[in-house]
């Protein structure tokens, strides 16, 4: 593991990070703390004169904020409608983990989203909503 205080592969967490960051067309790289660990987030500003408000994406297990699949587009168009969007960098496991493997990592997640809600709060953002999927919809849940 990255760090024997948590869980999650932090090492991997961070390798990502910096592939992202510096790879970044939409939005901006900030970064979070919770539980005295950084982590990264990936913020875009809606995009309208009236904005609806904020939305934090939460991405499945395995990968990361800016996953092109399903993460990247929903983080990338929202801000076009008005919702600006903060991506989360959830816990992870090695590529080899198994579903079941990740039950001890729910318990990271709430001060993940806590710190997520600050940072958009402090941007002004009082509509804040979640939308997550795959393992992100359970890790929310905890």
């Amino acid at each position: 593991m990255g760090n024997s205080a948590f869980a999650s592969d932090t090492a991997k967490e961070k390798r990502w990070a910096d592939q992202i960051v510096d790879g970044l067309i939409v939005g901006d790289a900030v970064w979070l703390q919770a539980d005295g660990h950084k982590f990264l987030g990936i913020y875009a500003e809606h995009e309208t004169d009236k904005p609806s408000g904020a939305v934090i994406v939460l991405h499945g297990s395995g990968v990361h904020p800016d996953w092109p699949d399903v993460v990247l587009p929903l983080r990338s168009e929202l801000p076009a409608h008005g919702w600006a969007t903060l991506s989360l960098q959830l816990p992870v496991l090695s590529n080899e983990a198994e579903y079941k493997e990740y039950a001890p990592l729910f318990a990271e997640v709430p001060a993940r989203i806590k710190a997520g809600i600050a940072y958009l709060k402090q941007n002004n953002y009082q509509n804040i909503v979640i939308v997550a999927h795959s393992m992100g919809s359970s890790m929310a849940a905890s």
